[in-house]
């Protein structure tokens, strides 16, 4: 049995913008455990509570800098651009 999905729509930040502390972390932790490199880019994820986003830049994810990457946009295709 398939459950339809909701529509995405666009709030202002985004075609499908995701909580950097739910969705984004979630997805990041699964790709970690699955053996990924794993780099967010952190001036393209929002959230509907600034504070959390804050925190989950500031404080989650450097507690995982062994697996998990934070990056610009800009630094991102610098990067994909050398190599």
């Amino acid at each position: 049995m398939s459950v339809p999905l909701a529509p995405v729509t666009d709030d202002g930040d985004g075609l499908a913008p995701q909580q950097t502390e739910v969705c984004v972390l979630a997805t990041a932790l699964t790709a970690v455990d699955l053996g990924y490199r794993t780099v967010i880019a952190s001036d393209a994820v929002v959230s509907s509570v600034p504070a959390a986003h804050d925190a989950c830049l500031a404080q989650i994810y450097p507690r995982f800098d062994q697996q998990i990457e934070l990056a610009t946009v800009d630094e991102i295709c610098t990067a994909w651009e050398v190599a």
